[in-house]
Parts: C-alpha cells; structure tokens; sequence
C-alpha cells in the first residue's frame, strides 16, 4: 500500500474513535465513515438549502474518489446522481422483468395451457363421469395441438384460429364446435389465472373471431331431422326389431320404449335402475345437456312402462351394465351398435318390399328418403305421437329429459309432473306393443 494510504488510513482509523465521519480530500464533499471494520465513502453536497448524501459503499479510496468526481461533475451541472442511479436501476429492473416475462410467453405455449387448464378440471372433479372428460380432451388434442400447439398462447390471434377453423367449420360443424368450446375454456381459463399475460380471448365468438366465422356459419347446411318411421308403424318395426335375439336389438327397443338418447341407453347400469318404483336414473355423465352445457338440474329419471321392465328382465346380468357388448365382456354395448342393428333390418325390409325402413320427409344427398336412425326412431316418433295424442305437453317434454324453461322461471323440482309422465310412458308403452305380444316375442329366444 503507499505511504500516503497507509498514513490516511491511520488517520481515518485514530478519527474513527471519536465517532466522527471525516472528508477525505481530493473531491470536494467526499467522506469516508470509518466507524465500522472497513471504510464507507460517500459524497455530501447542499441543493436549495437541503443536505444530500450519495453513498458509494465500501470501495477502494480510488474507486471512491472515481466515483466522487463523476458525481460532482453531475452536481454541478445540476443533477442528483443519487436519482439518476435509482432511476438506472430501475430501468436495469424492467428490463429484466421484460426479459423473464417474454421467456414465461415462449413457455406458455397452447399445448401446456390445455393441459393445466384440463388438468384442473379432471382432478378437482369439474369433469365427472367415469372418462372424466378424456373423450373431449383426445377429440381437442387431435385437431388443435398438431398445427398450434407449440405457438405461445400470447401469440395466438383471432386471425390464426380462423385459418385453422375454416377448413372444417361449415363441413363438419358439429366437430367444429366441440372443438372450438375447449379453445375457447382453455383461454378464459388463462385470462382467469392471471398468470400467462393473456388479457383477451382470441377465440370468442362474440369478438373478433364471431365476425370472421359468422359468414360460414350462415353457409352450414341447415340442421335435417333425424330421419323417423312413421310412428303409426312403430309397433310393426319393433316386432321385426325382436325377432333378433341380440343385445342390440334389446337395446333399441328399450330405446324406443323409454324415449331416451342412444348414450343413456348404452351405459344403462343395473344398480341404476329401481325394479319396485319402475324408475331408472341416467347419470350426468351419460346425460347430453349435463356433459355439454352443464345443466346439472334437468331431469334424468325415466320412468318404466310395464313393458320396459318386462324387456328389462329377459336380459341376462352379466355384469354391471345392463347391455353388454360382443366380445367385450363386461364392457357397454360400442356407439354404433344399434345403428349397425337397425341398418341390417332395414336391409332386410329392402329386399322384401323394395323400400325399407326409411323417412320419406328427410331426404339423403341423392334426394331419396334417407334410412331411420335409432335416435330419431326413439324421439321423434314419441314425440309426434304425444303431440298428436294431445298428451300433457310440459310432462311429455320431460319425458324426453327436456327441462322447460316456463316452469316456474325454469326452476325445476324432481318429481314435477310424475304421475302424468308415469301415464304417458306407460300409454307409450301399449302403443309401441302390448305387453302380451312383448311377452310372446320374448319366450321365442
């Protein structure tokens, strides 16, 4: 260390024991506090009658007096260097939150967005159901994440989705939507957490992206009715349907009998149904309105004609659901089953009477009338047929699990309209066929 150093430090140190802070010299208003194992330099200077410090820290006497003529020279030209060093750490602060802000919008690319969001909702039981919502999550993955998956969310525009929609949004609309209902929760549910620098939901369809796809919506091919037999002859199609002895013509009758949907039908458990009170319960996972539009308070008690518990016991319980498909033990009947069912007997109405079983109201793209389907047979016909019978219209609609909206404000009680829906299903029942024809049918497996 020089002499001269060596001298000041001395000094410093023999002043420190007073408690006194002393100039240094060299630079006007540089001073050092020794009163501490090593030394603290700091410059001092007077702004409109007001003292003010600017601490260097514990630097060599060198830096210190480096440090104390650039500050002076700010000092005298008017500036506070200790402002200007705050406002240069904090510029240094936002970039650098700038920098881990972009880099978190690189990580947070659609496909780990979904997957959190989706995450959550499986394992905190949003999605119930014994799938847990698994079905709808393959169905997104398949048609978004392979073209945007690895695209940040914050990246992503109302004009990027519609690129990606308008192949299929007015050819195959009903896919279209189901998709676009996941996009459009995975974003809201981004812009809820507040943690991935979304603000907007590009794919709302009341924004932007509604604009964009509205012309091609309007372009969609109107909604046909799924074709139906005439119900007058709905008796006639279900003796055909039971000469078969398969589970999936046990099945489409039930379906016809209970008026339900193919899906309630198929996962149908025995401890789902109560034999004494002849009710069965579709569970919300099976139920359409519950799964898509969460309308967890509709009815889904079906109440039983005598001649759906009479189908219901000529099957054998080979294990929980009541209709088992082929070689899948213990597992429901598959999708398409009783379409397939239905296609093989209208076949065979075709090759004896040159016409089969088709509706001549619902036309096919070749303009002939299109074959029935299982859906439209079940629904269709009961509906018809309580219109026309002048049945109870708002029990009828609950029949069908359909929630009026008048009911009270739409508010619906269980139970509301039991004994007149009781009525109408066992009046269906005898309508489709009598309970002794069923029973005759039936002895014949």
């Amino acid at each position: 260390m020089p002499k001269l150093a060596i001298e000041l430090t001395k000094q410093l140190q023999i002043e420190a024991k007073k408690g006194k802070d002393f100039t240094v010299g060299g630079v006007k208003g540089l001073k050092c506090d020794y009163r501490k194992s090593t030394p603290c330099y700091y410059i001092q200077w007077m702004e409109k009658g007001k003292k003010h410090t600017y601490y260097f820290g514990s630097v060599s006497l060198k830096e210190a007096k480096e440090r104390a003529r650039e500050a002076r020279k700010l000092i005298d030209e008017g500036k506070n260097p200790k402002e200007i060093r705050r406002a240069e750490q904090e510029r240094n602060k936002a970039i650098e939150e700038a920098l881990i802000k972009e880099q978190e919008k690189k990580q947070n690319t659609l496909r780990r967005v979904s997957e959190l969001c989706f995450y959550e909702y499986q394992s905190k039981g949003i999605w119930r159901g014994k799938d847990k919502g698994q079905h709808e999550i393959n169905r997104f993955n398949s048609a978004i994440l392979p073209e945007l998956g690895d695209i940040p969310i914050t990246e992503i525009t109302h004009k990027t989705l519609f690129e990606h929609f308008k192949h299929y949004w007015k050819e195959t609309p009903n896919q279209a939507d189901k998709v676009h209902r996941r996009l459009n929760l995975v974003f809201n549910w981004a812009i809820a957490q507040g943690t991935f620098h979304l603000e907007t939901n590009p794919a709302d369809i009341k924004g932007p992206f509604g604009i964009l796809v509205k012309p091609l919506t309007l372009a969609r091919p109107k909604k046909k009715n799924y074709p139906a037999p005439d119900y007058h002859r709905i008796g006639e199609l279900l003796k055909e349907c039971l000469e078969a002895t398969s589970m999936s013509s046990r099945a489409f009758v039930f379906q016809v009998l209970t008026a339900t949907r193919g899906e309630a039908v198929r996962t149908l458990r025995w401890d789902d149904i109560d034999f004494d009170n002849a009710v069965a319960i579709i569970r919300p996972e099976n139920d359409k309105a519950s799964k898509e539009f969460g309308a967890s308070n509709r009815p889904r008690e079906v109440y039983l004609s005598r001649q759906a518990i009479t189908l219901l016991n000529s099957i054998p319980r080979l294990g929980e659901f009541v209709f088992i498909g082929m070689g899948a033990f213990g597992k429901p009947l598959g999708e398409g089953a009783t379409e397939q069912f239905l296609k093989g007997i209208h076949v065979i109405k075709l090759s004896m009477d040159g016409q089969g079983w088709v509706d001549k109201n619902v036309l096919n793209k070749k303009g002939q009338p299109s074959r029935i389907t299982p859906h439209g047979t079940a629904r269709a016909t009961f509906r018809t047929w309580a219109e026309e019978s002048h049945k109870h219209e708002k029990a009828s609609e609950l029949c069908l699990l359909h929630l009026p909206k008048d009911i009270y404000g739409g508010a619906y009680k269980r139970g509301l309209f039991e004994k007149e829906r009781r009525e109408i299903m066992q009046e269906w029942g005898d309508f489709c066929i009598s309970l002794s024809e069923l029973e005759a049918l039936l002895k014949r497996d």
